[in-house]
């Protein structure tokens, strides 16, 4: 997970560089939440003694198939149109929604900070996926297509839902 926080952070940064500011979303996104959902992973791996997997270099990851994922995302995301950023970048939301659920899943209950730092994360990607999703639809004129159709029904009541606070009232 703090690779995968770390990827999306990444890819934000260098889309919202090769795309300039008519995309600040994703500026905004790896700035204010991206670069906090890694470090909330980084405070659970000290906390629990768990070596950090971060190379701490910037779009570098120790894991291959995350490397190779970033890899591909960007290469997609610039090369093409902005609306093919932008579908990356609800991509990238959809992927974290799916595998943070999953990670959560495994989790016991008796580890709620854990549990809370996953919710956490898991509202942030949600309003990810609508401001992604937002400029999709105003740029298509239609409704978001899901990426990941296992998600289909979650993704659909995300985008159902206003924005959340996530943890503030």
């Amino acid at each position: 997970m703090r690779e995968e926080e770390e990827l999306a952070r990444d890819l934000y940064i260098d889309i919202y560089e090769a795309k300039g500011s008519r995309l600040n979303t994703f500026q905004n996104i790896s700035v204010n939440a991206e670069t906090k959902h890694a470090e909330a992973i980084r405070v659970l791996l000290e906390r629990y003694d768990i070596d950090d997997p971060s190379t701490g270099v910037h779009n570098t990851y120790k894991d291959q198939e995350l490397q190779d994922l970033y890899d591909q995302l960007f290469n997609i995301a610039i090369g093409s149109d902005d609306l093919a950023a932008l579908r990356v970048g609800a991509l990238v939301e959809e992927t974290d929604i799916r595998d943070i659920n999953s990670y959560k899943a495994m989790v016991s209950d008796e580890k709620q900070d854990i549990i809370d730092t996953y919710d956490n994360l898991l509202c942030g990607s949600r309003n990810h996926l609508r401001a992604f999703v937002s400029q999709i639809e105003g740029i298509t004129g239609s409704s978001y297509v899901v990426q990941i159709p296992a998600l289909y029904d979650e993704v659909q009541e995300i985008l159902n839902t206003p924005r959340e606070r996530c943890g503030r009232k």
